[in-house]
Parts: structure tokens; sequence; C-alpha cells
């Protein structure tokens, strides 16, 4: 496709959404696209579908994603507290036995 075009035909919008022309079909009829224009049989004449309400379709249709948080990585520890994290007085008193 040279330039993008307002009427698109079967083949096109397959083009784009990198499906077959039947699967076409089947989802534009899922999301309730129908065709603005049937030119008839023919070389290069049938069905022509309007690119706005197929893009305004599937945006309805296909939810967007949210990044997900990232997950903590397994292979890094916890962090162990170590005895010099402790205050002095804590430690002597272990130290002690009390």
């Amino acid at each position: 496709m040279e330039m993008m075009q307002m009427f698109l035909t079967t083949a096109e919008v397959a083009e784009i959404l990198r499906i077959s022309d039947r699967a076409v079909r089947k989802l534009l009829q899922a999301w309730g696209v129908k065709p603005c224009a049937d030119l008839g049989s023919g070389r290069g004449m049938g069905l022509r579908w309007r690119l706005s309400e197929i893009v305004e379709a599937g945006e309805k249709t296909v939810p967007h994603r949210e990044t997900p948080p990232p997950r903590p990585d397994p292979r890094l520890k916890k962090r162990r507290s170590h005895a010099l994290d402790q205050p002095i007085s804590k430690l002597v008193d272990e130290l002690a036995g009390s």
C-alpha cells in the first residue's frame, strides 16, 4: 500500500492485521464492523471497509495492557542482619546472657 486509504479491501485489512482474508471477515463480523461498499465481483472489486470503523472497533475490543510491576529477582537473597547492624547496648546484653 502506497498511501493509507479511507476505504480498504479485505486483502488490505488482512495485510495490516497480518491474518488471512477469511479470518478478517470473521473478525470484523465479530467486532460488528460492516462493509461500507460492495463494488461487485471482478478483479479489484469486492467489499470495502472503512478504516476508521476498523480502528475504533479494535480499540474497543482489545484492552490496553498496563505494564505489570517488576517482579523481585528470586536469585537475590534477602539481606541478613549482621551483629554490627544492632545497637551496642543490645549486643552487650546478648553477650552477657541477660
